[in-house]
């Protein structure tokens, strides 16, 4: 499980996760996708969303290219109109920590701009 990570709905009808912490704390700095237009509907029965089952085919870890954030949690994404950029604020990183900062929270208020670079697969219907 994940959180503070941040989910924005990108071009493709796409959900782009980045960042948060793991289960032990550690926070991360990948990105995933997950292709929600191919999502079944589940109106009116459950299913089963364990790593093997249905949604394991969904999920994609993007590679990065260029600069990106550090790692960071608890931030804020939006992505632009056109779906290529992605804005990144704030959350909390490691490092060193300031005098006014609790012990081991240290607060970031930058903000980033990461290019998106994803392959979009197409299907020719003939």
């Amino acid at each position: 499980p994940r959180v503070g990570h941040s989910a924005t709905l990108i071009v493709g009808g796409r959900l782009l996760i980045y960042g948060g912490e793991d289960t032990y704390r550690h926070r991360k700095d990948d990105f995933w996708v997950l292709d929600i237009s191919s999502m079944p509907s589940v109106k009116m029965r459950p299913i089963t969303l364990n790593p093997e089952g249905l949604l394991a085919n969904m999920w994609k870890r993007l590679k990065s290219k260029g600069y990106k954030p550090n790692c960071r949690s608890f931030h804020r994404a939006c992505a632009d109109h056109s779906g290529c950029y992605l804005y990144v604020f704030g959350g909390m990183v490691d490092g060193l920590l300031q005098p006014a900062e609790s012990f081991g929270l240290r607060f970031d208020g930058e903000l980033f701009l990461v290019e998106l670079e994803l392959e979009l697969e197409l299907e020719l219907q003939l």
